[in-house]
């Protein structure tokens, strides 16, 4: 049987068409929060992939993980534009969050998180994700996300507060000026976006005690705020990671997790590959 596994968040979408644990065609596009994503554009980004597979290995199941796909209104949008794409495939359609329970946890349970452009996290019981925290987005929430980084490392900025070597290697690199910040803060698309294109800055950076700061004040956030929404139901001690914040800050990560009592056991880039053995195991 082919199977198109489909993992899809605010960055980027990634596609994997399988038999059994053999990967017949993998690709990558453009990211999909069908929370702050159109209809049509759902479907122009997804029919690209559907272009590009080669006309012998049309799937017999898609199995599409997407960020805002936990609510049921947004999951059945997107089953109804996979069903246009492909009408004769049996289509399922999950959250993000529960693809990296099923990717970092497979029939276990556990505490789960993703640490990405966005970030949020969730009690899994080994079948279901039973608890999660509240995701306030990119405006009110995402601690431990590259928007959150990014947000404060423009804070700092604008408040004059960032180092001059830091503030003109931003700018250079960035080709950044106060008022390019504020028109792609408030004029422009997806300023989570382009919020979060600054981690990779903050990664480069990490050993300057300004931006270590700044990355360790946005993860005390994050586990503040997760101790907070489960600590009465749940004893929190281990704690498994997806995402690309959470793979390369997961240093920072730990360090910080070891000050509220919590170790971090398992951190991937990206769960898509272990969603292929998961499909192939079970």
């Amino acid at each position: 049987m082919n199977r198109l596994i489909i993992d899809s968040g605010a960055t980027k979408t990634e596609y994997l068409l399988v038999t059994g644990d053999k990967i017949l065609f993998h690709f990558k596009n453009d990211g999909i929060n069908i929370s702050y994503t159109n209809d049509d554009e759902v479907f122009a980004i997804l029919n690209e992939c559907q272009n590009l597979l080669p006309k012998e290995s049309i799937p017999d199941e898609i199995v599409f993980y997407g960020a805002g796909c936990g609510k049921s209104f947004n999951n059945q949008r997107v089953s109804t534009i996979l069903h246009r794409l492909y009408p004769n495939s049996l289509t399922r359609v999950y959250s993000d969050l529960l693809g990296s329970c099923h990717a970092l946890c497979g029939k276990e349970s556990g505490w789960v998180a993703i640490l990405g452009t966005g970030s949020s996290s969730c009690i899994y019981d080994g079948k279901d994700i039973v608890s999660i925290a509240p995701s306030l987005g990119y405006m009110l929430g995402d601690e431990g996300s590259g928007t959150h980084l990014g947000k404060l490392l423009l804070t700092s900025y604008l408040e004059g507060k960032l180092p001059n070597t830091l503030r003109q290697q931003l700018e250079t690199q960035y080709q950044l000026s106060v008022p390019e910040v504020m028109e792609r803060l408030y004029r422009k698309y997806f300023p989570n976006r382009f919020m979060s294109s600054l981690s990779p800055f903050m990664i480069e950076n990490i050993n300057n005690q300004h931006v270590l700061s700044l990355v360790e004040s946005s993860f005390h956030a994050f586990f503040t705020k997760q101790l907070h929404y489960f600590s009465s139901d749940f004893q929190l001690s281990e704690l498994n990671m997806t995402g690309s914040v959470a793979f390369y800050f997961q240093n920072v990560i730990q360090n910080v997790a070891k000050k509220f009592g919590i170790s971090v056991t398992k951190t991937v880039a990206a769960p898509i590959e272990r969603l292929v053995d998961y499909y192939h195991k079970y």
